[in-house]
């Protein structure tokens, strides 16, 4: 089963120039900076996440195509949302 996912056209080279443009609140920045991992972090948090999934080898339904399909469209609602904003903040 294939499946198609459309999404509008994204021309990040202009979404990225207008975000560097945008007034910038350094107390956030700071903050977002403090909850970000070291890549050190992110390598132990990822092998431990790891280790503590089991495999189950049983055979059952295929349910990664439907959450594909729900997180397309969840994404793809998020974009025209974000999209709307940026259009109208930067007019």
């Amino acid at each position: 089963m294939k499946v198609m996912i459309k999404f509008p056209a994204f021309k990040l080279d202009d979404f990225v120039s207008k975000l560097r443009k945008a007034p910038r609140n350094n107390d956030e920045t700071a903050l977002l900076r403090a909850e970000l991992l070291s890549i050190d972090q992110l390598k132990r948090y990822s092998s431990n996440l790891a280790k503590a999934h089991k495999i189950n080898l049983r055979k059952g339904p295929d349910k990664l195509l439907q959450r594909l399909s729900d997180n397309a469209t969840v994404i793809h609602n998020a974009y025209q949302v974000i999209s709307i904003a940026n259009t109208s903040a930067f007019k």
